[in-house]
């Protein structure tokens, strides 16, 4: 009995959560105690936290927000991907536009264009889009992140088939996604775009 007593006067146990390493949630939420730095979009103490900055080289195409001012890319030949494109949406921009050409028509039995953006979850969300030249949407990125994903960043996917021509990819803030009240409208991102041969 005197042990039930003891073991009930005790307090609580809760669990300590070190700073960074815990990854923000929308709208920059971390655990009681710590704050997003918007950077690594990772939780930290409040004196660790750094206000956000596009990374270093992600805005050498700028202005690139319509398709006269689109970064081109160059043609994208069968079995080729694009490198590895780091980009940023500062706050005040609304959309990043890159332009890549199809010269030929991939053999198989599902040629097509593979397209994967991924960006952290803290700060507003964007949208993938899949335009022709005349600015119409061919496709609407899907979420295509893992189930099994400790990054921090959410994914979306386009697979696409595409005869030859020139074609945009155009990154914006999506109109559903919330922002913090206007406070975090901005996110860098990685894209990734590839051309199977099949």
């Amino acid at each position: 009995m005197r042990w039930l007593l003891l073991i009930a006067l005790l307090p609580a146990c809760a669990p300590e959560i070190g700073p960074g390493t815990y990854f923000c949630g929308p709208e920059r939420l971390c655990p009681p105690n710590l704050a997003c730095d918007e950077n690594l979009f990772t939780c930290v103490r409040d004196v660790q936290v750094e206000p956000f900055a596009c990374p270093a080289g992600s805005e050498v195409a700028e202005p690139d927000g319509t398709l006269a001012e689109a970064e081109d890319s160059g043609q994208l030949d069968c079995g080729e991907a694009l490198a590895t494109r780091a980009g940023c949406l500062a706050a005040g921009d609304e959309a990043d536009i890159l332009a890549f050409e199809l010269p030929t028509t991939c053999a198989g039995t599902d040629p097509h264009v593979s397209v994967v953006v991924r960006f952290p979850v803290a700060l507003a969300p964007l949208q993938l889009e899949l335009v022709d030249a005349a600015s119409g949407t061919l496709a609407a990125g899907d979420d295509c992140t893992p189930d099994e994903n400790y990054s921090g960043k959410r994914h979306l996917c386009i697979e696409q088939a595409l005869s030859p021509g020139t074609y945009y990819l155009r990154l914006s803030f999506d109109p559903e996604g919330a922002d913090c009240g206007g406070d975090c409208r901005y996110n860098s991102y990685s894209l990734d775009v590839l051309y199977p041969l099949s």
